[in-house]
């Protein structure tokens, strides 16, 4: 975790719930490099007249994370490194709703390319698109806080790229991903498109000699996505992942 790290407490004096968010905060980041600063709303009457009816607040960098109450486990999530792991492109084993599936040759090309056929089976997995709303679900429900891209060079040889960024039901926009099967089953990928970088990237070993096409396609995933993207794999080999 890098030791920019600030953690504020907005508080004022005599009030216990204060003291506790106080302890739980303290007891927390003894495990991590952060710094604590005590905010006494009483000294600044625009902090007074914002938070006088609802303190303690704790503010992560600025950011509000917790008002009367601080949750040392969730705290402890927030404050945690969570490395999520995505293709760079869809796949799907068996049955069920798959918005960006590809059904042409693309998506065949896709997954001879990737090899994405199960281990034992040998059954062909279902292939499609960058699905940008299904990431952020599960960035959601996980807590990732930055992103492994994987398989990037399955894409090498594509003219143009999509990513599918909200889906369309019944001409109504969906922008979250629905919980519902039936609904998600109805659903029709929105895509943004992107051009293609037509280059092999298997061999690069540093970030910054990654074409700026791919740079653009990953620059995407992560403003849609809302999470920064840390590693990068353009191969097969240890040495072809990449730390950006």
């Amino acid at each position: 975790m890098p030791d920019s790290i600030i953690i504020e407490i907005l508080t004022k004096q005599d009030c216990f719930l204060c003291d506790e968010a106080k302890e739980v905060v303290t007891r927390v980041i003894a495990d991590y490099p952060v710094r604590l600063v005590m905010t006494d709303i009483e000294s600044d009457s625009k902090l007074f007249d914002q938070f006088k009816e609802r303190i303690p607040v704790v503010r992560i960098n600025g950011e509000e994370s917790f008002i009367y109450k601080a949750h040392e486990t969730t705290l402890r999530r927030k404050l945690d490194k969570i490395l999520g792991i995505a293709k760079a492109y869809c796949t799907r084993v068996g049955s069920g709703p798959f918005p960006t599936e590809l059904f042409d040759e693309l998506g065949g090309q896709i997954r001879e390319q990737g090899k994405e056929f199960g281990t034992t089976t040998g059954r062909p997995r279902r292939c499609g698109w960058f699905d940008v709303v299904a990431l952020r679900h599960a960035i959601w429900v996980n807590g990732f806080t930055s992103l492994a891209i994987t398989k990037l060079d399955v894409l090498d040889d594509l003219d143009s790229l999509k990513i599918c960024v909200k889906y369309k039901n019944n001409g109504n926009a969906i922008e979250d991903f629905p919980t519902n099967l039936s609904l998600l089953e109805n659903c029709k990928p929105v895509y943004e498109n992107l051009p293609g970088w037509k280059k092999n990237i298997s061999g690069i070993k540093d970030y910054a000699q990654l074409p700026s096409n791919t740079k653009s396609y990953l620059k995407k995933i992560e403003t849609l996505s809302g999470t920064p993207i840390s590693l990068v794999s353009v191969g097969a080999e240890r040495g072809e992942t990449l730390v950006k």
